[in-house]
């Protein structure tokens, strides 16, 4: 009883984590409504997990202001610096476009794509929550038969 409770809590625990990440990311995610032209008008490469991401200064109008913004480019990652650099100067030809709130322009990205990982997880560890549950009602059932 005393271990099946543990599990349990963990399992809430876990999704509760999951569900709070895929609510805020969603939220971001809904909240980038509005489309301008960017300026790239600087790009870095940043150490992330051992792993190498460009990351992109850049400017764009939007309300008639001009809108400063910073934004490190989604996964997947470089495994070092050179493939990182060569993979900046291909990302440096391209245009791009910002997403931004229309509400607050201060928020904004280059890429715009749904949680996807995030929703799976928490589907998932929903999934095991009722499986627990379930099992708990019929491991009860069981026992009072």
């Amino acid at each position: 009883m005393k271990i099946f409770l543990f599990f349990l809590m963990g399992v809430i625990a876990i999704t509760l984590h999951f569900t709070i990440r895929l609510g805020g990311e969603s939220l971001h995610y809904f909240s980038l409504k509005k489309q301008a032209k960017a300026k790239i008008t600087q790009w870095e490469i940043v150490e992330i997990k051992g792993r190498f991401a460009l990351k992109a200064g850049y400017t764009f109008e939007a309300q008639e202001k001009n809108c400063p913004g910073s934004y490190t480019l989604n996964p997947p990652h470089y495994l070092n610096e050179g493939a990182a650099l060569s993979g900046l100067k291909e990302k440096a030809k391209e245009s791009w476009t910002v997403w931004y709130n229309p509400k607050n322009v201060k928020t904004s990205a280059l890429e715009k794509s749904f949680p996807v990982g995030l929703l799976i997880r928490t589907f998932i560890c929903f999934s095991v929550l009722i499986y627990f549950i379930t099992l708990r009602r019929k491991v009860a059932i069981t026992e009072t038969s």
